[in-house]
C-alpha cells in the first residue's frame, strides 16, 4: 500500500468518526422535538381518552349521548380504511363495549369516538365543536382483549 493510499484510507476513517461525533453532539445540544400525538394517532397508535365529568352532566355537550365520562375510552385508527375503534362503557354501565366508526375526516387531529367526530391537538386537548371536553394521550393499553 502506498503512502497516498494509506493517507486516504485513514483520512476517510477519521472523517467518518468525526462526522458521527459531530452529529451526535448536535443531537445532544439541539434535540428534535418529540413527534406529535396527532401524527402518532393518525398512523394507528393506541390512544386513551378521558372525558371531563361536566361533558356528560346535565347541560353538558354529551348530556344526551351514551358516552360515560367516568371511565377512559381506549382505541385506535385503522389507517388503511380510516376506521376508528374505541372500547369503553355506555352511560350507566361499567361493562366495556367496542364501537367503531368511519365518519372522521382523514386527517391528523380528528377522530370518531362512538360516531361523534371530535378534534384534538398535540397538547392532548380534546374538543367538540370548539368546546374542550377532555384529554387524549398515547397509550399501550390494549383493545384486542374485548374483540
Amino acid at each position: 500500500m502506498t503512502r497516498l493510499e494509506t493517507e486516504v484510507l485513514f483520512g476517510g476513517a477519521a472523517f467518518a468518526v468525526l462526522a458521527s461525533l459531530g452529529l451526535y453532539l448536535f443531537d445532544v445540544y439541539f434535540p428534535r422535538p418529540p413527534a406529535a400525538i396527532t401524527e402518532y394517532a393518525h398512523a394507528g397508535n393506541m390512544v386513551e381518552i378521558h372525558l371531563n365529568l361536566e361533558t356528560c352532566a346535565p347541560g353538558g355537550v354529551f348530556a344526551e349521548m351514551e358516552l360515560n365520562c367516568d371511565f377512559p375510552y381506549v382505541g385506535q385508527r385503522q389507517p388503511r380504511i380510516n376506521l376508528w375503534w374505541f372500547r369503553g362503557p355506555k352511560r350507566g354501565s361499567t361493562q366495556a363495549e367496542i364501537n367503531d366508526a368511519i365518519n372522521a375526516p382523514n386527517e391528523p387531529g380528528a377522530l370518531s369516538l362512538w360516531g361523534v367526530v371530535v378534534r384534538f391537538n398535540d397538547a392532548g386537548h380534546l374538543s367538540y365543536n370548539g368546546t374542550e371536553i377532555g384529554t387524549v394521550q398515547l397509550t399501550t393499553r390494549g383493545l384486542r382483549e374485548e374483540r
